[in-house]
């Protein structure tokens, strides 16, 4: 089974939509940020990843999306903030 690599996929729509590293980053990280997630020698965190396939034109489910330590803490958070807001309701 082939392990999900966010930066191989990230490169594959790219190139189908026919767009740049460049414009892909817009002023949200480095172009080299981006080459390097491409080629697999840096995972992203959870925000990163979604805003370059917002960017893209695609959604990813939140689960597929490799997490950090800190992105999986900041998840449970939300999680948990989510869970209280609804049993306030």
């Amino acid at each position: 089974m082939e392990l999900y690599q966010p930066g191989k996929l990230l490169k594959e729509y790219r190139k189908r939509k026919n767009i740049s590293q460049e414009e892909l980053c817009g002023t949200t990280c480095a172009v080299s940020t981006l080459s390097r997630i491409e080629r697999g020698e840096q995972v992203p965190d959870r925000k990163l990843i979604q805003f370059f396939f917002e960017r893209l034109g695609m959604s990813v489910p939140p689960l597929d999306i490799p997490m950090n330590k800190i992105d999986f803490e900041r998840y449970n958070l939300e999680v948990q903030i989510q869970n209280m807001v609804a049993a306030d309701r």
